[in-house]
C-alpha cells in the first residue's frame, strides 16, 4: 500500500537527511519491515528506525479517506523522555512486521493534501492542516490584520504565527476565557519555545499591571440601571444606544484624551456619532452626570483609565496579538499597542459582524486610527479567512443571507467586512422556521431539557424571562451572553416576530438580494443613521444563528414575518428532533465551562435544575471551627472527647501542625505518639477512594455532593487525589471540571500540596509527581505588589522558585525550630540541593546554583533589573526570604 506522507511543521531532521530520506521512502511504500517499525504502547504513535541511535516518530492519519502517515519527530539517541509527543510516558515497544492501515485507527484531518509541495501539519491540541490563505498568513511579516468569522481558524492560525516570533510577546483579549483557552492551546502537547516569553493577559489584567483600579468596571447592565433613573429626552430612551455613544465615541474614540470635551463632541462629523448634531447637547449633559456617577459610586471606565495610565506604560514587547479586536475601543487598543517596542509589530484578529457589545467599532475606523498614528497601508496587511470549519452548510448559508441583507439594506460598511463565508463541513444540518404553537413548544422543551448540547438564544433579558415559562432547560441565553459559545442545536425563541426593529429594517428591501452578487457599495446618504441604530439587531441575528454547529431553529409566533420572508427561511410543519440526552457528567462539564466564561446564571441553573447536589453529611473543620476546637483543647482539655482528639490529630498530620501534635502529646493522647499507625488509620478512613484506580466511589460522591465538596478537613476531592498522588484521578477530576485554584485552611492550593508531598516523600516523586505537576501548573500565578498585578508564567524559572518557597514556608512554619516565624531564609546553594528533588520537571540548567542565584538577585526588591518582579528580600549577602508584601491575587 502506498501512503501519503505528511510532515509536522517543526520536524527537524538536520544532520541525518540521507537516513531520513531512506526511511521516508520505506514508509511511503508501506515497507514497515525494512523500516523496523514498532508500536509504542500505550500511545497512538509508532516509531521507525533511522539508524542505531535515532528513531522517527509517526502517526497514522487520514485526509479525505486517503491513508497517510504523519511524521512528527526525530528522536535522537533513544531520548524518548525528551520527546514532545511522548513526554515521559512509559513506553512498551511492539514489533510490527506487517502493518495494515485502518480508517478506525487513524486520526481524520480536515483539509486537502498539497500536490505541489510537502503537506505540513501544525499542532495545537490536535493536528491542523491549514488552507492556502491560512498558510499565507504564516508566511506574512508583521503587522497583520486577520479577519474571519467564528469557526474560520483565526485563533489557531494566530497562535501558530506567534510561535515564529522570538522575544517578549503579549497575547491580549477582553475575554478571560479566550485568554485561558488560547494559553492552553498554545502550550498543548508540551510545546516549549526557549526563544520567546509570552504573557497571555486579559485587557483587564494588562491594565492591572500598571495599577489595580479601585472599585468595579462599569458594564452595560450597571450603566442601563443608572441611565434609566436619569431624566432625559425621549430620543435618549434607548440606553443601549446611549452606552455605545459613551463607550465607543465619548470615552473610547480618541486615545489622546480621557474623554471628548464638549466642544470636540459637538464638532464631530455626521459619521462620527450615533446622534444627530442637534441632539448632542443633551447627550453631553447626561455624560457629565455619568462622570460624576463613576466617581461617587466607586466605578471605573476602562477607556478613561487607558488614557490615565499612558505615562506609566513601558514599551517592552517585541510583538503583540490582539484577539477579538472588534470588542476593543480605539482607546483600549492604543493602550495595548503602546506596550510595543516597535509600533508595527502587531497581529489584530477579529470579525466586525459579531459585534453585539457597544463600542462603535468598524474596520474603517480602525484603519483611520492607523493612518493618523502610524500611516500604515492597511490593505496590504489584511488577510480574510473566508472558510468555515465549524458550522454546517445550512447554518452558513443562512448566515450569508443575513450578510447579504445587511449589505442590501445599509450598504457596505467597509471592505474588510464585505465577504461571504464558505462552509467546509461534510455533515449537514437544518436551518428552518417553526411556528411557536403550544404543541411545538412542548415538543422542543421535552427534547432539549435533557441535552447539554442544545441551547435557547433570545434577543433581550425580557425575552429570556418569557422563554423560561416554556422551556425547562438551564441553557437560555441572551445574544450577548451567547457570544463565544457554540452548541450542536440552537433555538432562537421569538427573536424576530416580537421585535419591531426587524419590521422597520425590512422596509424598502426586495428579495432580489439573495440571488444577486455580493457587490461592494457604500450608502449614498451620509446623514442616514439607520446602520448605527439597527446594527445591533442585524449583528445579533447573525451571532445567534452562528452559535449553531449543526441545526438552528427559529421558533416564531409569526412565521410570515417580513424578515423571515426576505431571508427565505421556510416554515417546517413537522419537526423530528433527533436530540440525544446528556448524562450527568456532560452536564457537569457544561456547568464548569459556563462558569469559566462568566455565565454564572446558567451554570447555577444547571446546578439547581439538573445536578441538584446535596450538602455533605459531615462537619467540615474550617479555620473558624478549628480555632474553637483548639481553644477548648488548650483551656478545658478534659472536656474534649477521644473522637475530637483523633480529628485534631488527623488535622495536624494533614496540615503539618506540630503545635497541635505536641499539645496532644502533652495531654498524653497515645495515638499522637504513634504517627505511623495514626497515618494508616486516617488513610483507610478518609482516602481509600483515592488510593485505587477504580474511581466508581469517587464519582458517586461527586454526583451526590458536587465537584468541589469539602471533606472533614476542608480538602476538595482534587486536593485529596493530589495528596495521595493518584495522577489518574487528578486527570479525571480536572477533566470533569474540578477547580485547582481553591485553597484549604492554610491557603494551599493543589499545586502547593503536591510540592509539599514531593519534598517530604521520595516515593511520591517517583510515582506520580511529574504528571501531577504538569496537570496543575498550566495557569500563571497572579500576584499583587503595591497595587500592581505581577503575572508569573509557568514557563518562567521564577514561577517554580516562588511556588516552591511558598510550599516550603507552609510546610515548615509550625516546626519547633521555626519558632512560629512566618518566613524561611534560603541561599542559592541550599535551593540547588532542594531543586534536585524536582529534577524530573526542571531542565538541567535550572538546577544549577548559578542559575538560581541569578533568579534570586534579579528579583530582589531593590534590584534595578528590568525584569525584576520584586519577589524576594535579601536579608544578608547570599540569603533571601520571600517578600512579605507580595500577595497572591485572587479577584
Amino acid at each position: 500500500m502506498q501512503y501519503e506522507i505528511l510532515y509536522y511543521n517543526a520536524l527537524d531532521n538536520k544532520n541525518i537527511e540521507k537516513k531520513f530520506q531512506k526511511t521516508l521512502e520505506q514508509l511511503r511504500n508501506g515497507d514497515f519491515k525494512s523500516a523496523e517499525v514498532k508500536k509504542l504502547k500505550p500511545t497512538p504513535y509508532y516509531r521507525a528506525k533511522l539508524d542505531n541511535t535515532h528513531r522517527l516518530l509517526f502517526q497514522p492519519v487520514s485526509i479525505e479517506n486517503k491513508p497517510c502517515l504523519l511524521l512528527l519527530e526525530v528522536i535522537k539517541n533513544h531520548g524518548y523522555e525528551k520527546s514532545r509527543f511522548l513526554h515521559g510516558k512509559t513506553i512498551l515497544d511492539e514489533v510490527i512486521a506487517e502493518y495494515e492501515w485502518s480508517q478506525a485507527e487513524s486520526t481524520a484531518l480536515t483539509g486537502s493534501i498539497h500536490q505541489d509541495r510537502a503537506t505540513k501539519i501544525h499542532f495545537l491540541d490536535k493536528c491542523i492542516l491549514f488552507d492556502s490563505i491560512q498558510d499565507e498568513v504564516l508566511q506574512h511579516n508583521l503587522p497583520l490584520i486577520i479577519i474571519g468569522s467564528a469557526g474560520s481558524g483565526k485563533t489557531s492560525v494566530t497562535l501558530e504565527k506567534l510561535k515564529q516570533i522570538p522575544g517578549d510577546l503579549l497575547y491580549v483579549s477582553l475575554s478571560n476565557f479566550l485568554v485561558k483557552n488560547s494559553r492552553q492551546l498554545y502550550y498543548a502537547a508540551n510545546y516549549e519555545n526557549e526563544a520567546q516569553q509570552i504573557d497571555f493577559l486579559s485587557f483587564r489584567e494588562l491594565l492591572e499591571t500598571i495599577k489595580i483600579p479601585r472599585g468595579h468596571e462599569i458594564d452595560a447592565q450597571t450603566f442601563i440601571a443608572w441611565a434609566n433613573k436619569q431624566a432625559r429626552p425621549k430620543y435618549l430612551y434607548d440606553t443601549r444606544k446611549l452606552f455605545e455613544e459613551f463607550r465607543g465615541v465619548m470615552t473610547g474614540s480618541e486615545p489622546n484624551q480621557a474623554y471628548l470635551s464638549k466642544a470636540d463632541y459637538l464638532a464631530l462629523g455626521i459619521k462620527q456619532s450615533i446622534y444627530h448634531s442637534e441632539e448632542r447637547e443633551s447627550v453631553y449633559a447626561l455624560f457629565e452626570k455619568y462622570l460624576n456617577f463613576l466617581k461617587s459610586d466607586d466605578y471605573f471606565d476602562s477607556n478613561i483609565l487607558s488614557y490615565e495610565y499612558q505615562p506609566s506604560i513601558q514599551a517592552r514587547y517585541e510583538a503583540i496579538v490582539v484577539d477579538e479586536v472588534q470588542d476593543f475601543t480605539n482607546s483600549q487598543l492604543d493602550f495595548v499597542l503602546r506596550h510595543l517596542i516597535n509600533r508595527d509589530q502587531f497581529i489584530l484578529s477579529g470579525d466586525a459582524n459579531q459585534i453585539v457589545h457597544p463600542n462603535f467599532f468598524s474596520w474603517s475606523k480602525l484603519k483611520s486610527y492607523f493612518y493618523e498614528s502610524d500611516h500604515y497601508k492597511t490593505e496590504t496587511i489584511i488577510r480574510i479567512l473566508a472558510n468555515n470549519y465549524r458550522n454546517t452548510p445550512e447554518v452558513t448559508e443562512l448566515a450569508n443571507r443575513i450578510l447579504k441583507f445587511k449589505n442590501a439594506r445599509f450598504g457596505s460598511i467597509d471592505k474588510e467586512s464585505h465577504y461571504l463565508v464558505h462552509s467546509t463541513a461534510k455533515h449537514h444540518g437544518i436551518a428552518q422556521c417553526v411556528s411557536s404553537t403550544v404543541e411545538n413548544l412542548q415538543n422542543f422543551d421535552n427534547k432539549i431539557v435533557q441535552s447539554a448540547r442544545s441551547a435557547i438564544v433570545v434577543l433581550t433579558e425580557q425575552h429570556k424571562l418569557e422563554a423560561k415559562k416554556y422551556f425547562r432547560t438551564p441553557l437560555i441565553f441572551t445574544v450577548q451572553e451567547a457570544k463565544g459559545l457554540e452548541y450542536e442545536n440552537v433555538i432562537l425563541y421569538q427573536f424576530i416576530s416580537d421585535e419591531s426593529s426587524y419590521r422597520e429594517i425590512c422596509k424598502g428591501v426586495g428579495r432580489d438580494f439573495i440571488h444577486q452578487d455580493h457587490v461592494y457599495a457604500r450608502v449614498k446618504d451620509k446623514t442616514n443613521k439607520d446602520l448605527e441604530i439597527y446594527k445591533f439587531y442585524v449583528n445579533a441575528l447573525y451571532v445567534a444563528i452562528t452559535r449553531a454547529i449543526k441545526n438552528v431553529y427559529l421558533l416564531e409566533n409569526d412565521v410570515k414575518a417580513p424578515l423571515l420572508q426576505l431571508l427565505d427561511i421556510n416554515e417546517i410543519k413537522t419537526v423530528n428532533l433527533d436530540i440525544a440526552a446528556s448524562n450527568k457528567e456532560e452536564w457537569q462539564q457544561e456547568a464548569t465551562r459556563l462558569a469559566q466564561q462568566g455565565k454564572k446564571e446558567q451554570a447555577d441553573a444547571i446546578e439547581n435544575l439538573i445536578l441538584r447536589h446535596k450538602p455533605v453529611p459531615w462537619e467540615t473543620l474550617t479555620q473558624e471551627k478549628l480555632d474553637t476546637c483548639l481553644e477548648q483543647l488548650n483551656q478545658t482539655p478534659t472536656k474534649t472527647s477521644k473522637q475530637d482528639n483523633i480529628r485534631l490529630l488527623n488535622y495536624a498530620i494533614l496540615y503539618h501542625r506540630n503545635d497541635i501534635l505536641h499539645r496532644l502529646i502533652e495531654l498524653n493522647f497515645k495515638a499522637a505518639r504513634n504517627l505511623k499507625h495514626a497515618l494508616k488509620c486516617m488513610d483507610e478512613q478518609f482516602f481509600s477512594a483515592y488510593r485505587f484506580n477504580n474511581d466508581k466511589k469517587l464519582r458517586q460522591e461527586i454526583d451526590h455532593y458536587g465537584l468541589n465538596f469539602r471533606d472533614p478537613f476542608n480538602f476538595t476531592p482534587l486536593m485529596c487525589a493530589v495528596y495521595i498522588g493518584n495522577a489518574k484521578h487528578v486527570k479525571t477530576l480536572l477533566e470533569l471540571g474540578c477547580s485547582y485554584e481553591l485553597v484549604d485552611n492554610h491557603g494551599r492550593d493543589c499545586l502547593t500540596i503536591a510540592l509539599e508531598q514531593a519534598y517530604k516523600d521520595e516515593q511520591y516523586v517517583k510515582k506520580s509527581f511529574t504528571e501531577i505537576y504538569q496537570l496543575l501548573s498550566s495557569d500563571p500565578l497572579k500576584l499583587r505588589y503595591q497595587d500592581k498585578l505581577i503575572v508569573l508564567s509557568n514557563h518562567l524559572g521564577e514561577y517554580f522558585l516562588f511556588r516552591l518557597l511558598k510550599a516550603l514556608q507552609s510546610l515548615m512554619q509550625y516546626k519547633k525550630e521555626m519558632n512560629h516565624k512566618k518566613t524561611i531564609l534560603l541561599d542559592a546553594g541550599s535551593l540547588a540541593d532542594i531543586f534536585k528533588l524536582y529534577s524530573a520537571i526542571l531542565p538541567q540548567y535550572r538546577i544549577k546554583q548559578t542559575y538560581i542565584s541569578g533568579l534570586l538577585s534579579r528579583n530582589e526588591v531593590d534590584s534595578n533589573n528590568q525584569y525584576n518582579r520584586k519577589l524576594f528580600v535579601r536579608v544578608r549577602r547570599g540569603y533571601y526570604r520571600l517578600n512579605d508584601d507580595m500577595l497572591e491575587y485572587r479577584e
